[in-house]
């Protein structure tokens, strides 16, 4: 990768940073993904060192992932959502 291509691709992250409010919602998630994405990229090395710990991020990012997602409409509070049901009449 030339010079000028990391410049461009500088100048890319910079316009997804300046627009990061609808690509990081949750930073917990965009970082379980991130390492998700170092592990398998790790996998690909020659070093079986860099191998292994590569196999355990990718399996461990996942985990993380689906740990701290939620639903879109889930607000996070303790307050409980109305879910549109009623309590069944008594007999």
């Amino acid at each position: 990768m030339n010079f000028f291509d990391k410049i461009k691709l500088a100048n890319l992250l910079r316009q997804l940073y300046e627009r990061r409010d609808f690509i990081m919602k949750n930073w917990k998630t965009t970082l379980s993904g991130i390492i998700t994405a170092s592990g398998v990229g790790m996998i690909q090395s020659d070093d079986p060192t860099v191998q292994l710990i590569g196999k355990l991020l990718a399996v461990i990012g996942p985990v993380l992932f689906g740990f701290f997602a939620k639903d879109n409409n889930v607000t996070g509070g303790t307050v409980a959502q109305n879910q549109g049901t009623t309590t069944p009449a008594s007999k």
